[in-house]
């Protein structure tokens, strides 16, 4: 088993934090104060991805499923053949840290999965924001 030595220097809380931070350093650079729920899922999506593009790089074989849009359809986590693993990636970030989901959802080397997980981490995320009222839905 894999030892993390950053466990205990992860805190989701500052994590969201840092997404809270990200979305209005947007909202001061872009002079629009009204910023959407859908420029606030893409900041958080930038955000979260950033933390896992050094992973989007590698090659691999496995076929990439499309993202399926938050437009009401099937979303790419709802998938029968992803959704227990994202789902235990998705439990990972919360139960330990971001780190360790990133390193296990690596050791997969499959980008359908990463873009899964990552859509998953991304509404988790913006859903806590607006339930903790660090963002505001507009």
């Amino acid at each position: 088993m894999v030892e993390y030595s950053y466990m205990a220097s992860f805190n989701i809380e500052n994590y969201l934090d840092e997404i809270v931070q990200e979305v209005e350093k947007v909202r001061q650079e872009s002079g629009d104060i009204s910023i959407n729920k859908e420029d606030h899922k893409e900041i958080v999506r930038r955000v979260v991805g950033e933390r896992l593009g050094k992973m989007q790089q590698q090659p691999t074989q496995q076929p990439v499923f499309n993202v399926i849009q938050d437009d009401g359809t099937e979303k790419s986590y709802d998938n029968p053949d992803l959704k227990p693993t994202v789902d235990n990636l998705v439990s990972t970030v919360f139960e330990k840290n971001l780190d360790a989901a990133v390193d296990e959802v690596k050791s997969y080397d499959n980008p359908a999965l990463l873009d899964a997980f990552h859509d998953a981490l991304v509404d988790r995320l913006y859903d806590q924001l607006i339930q903790t009222g660090k963002l505001k839905q507009t």
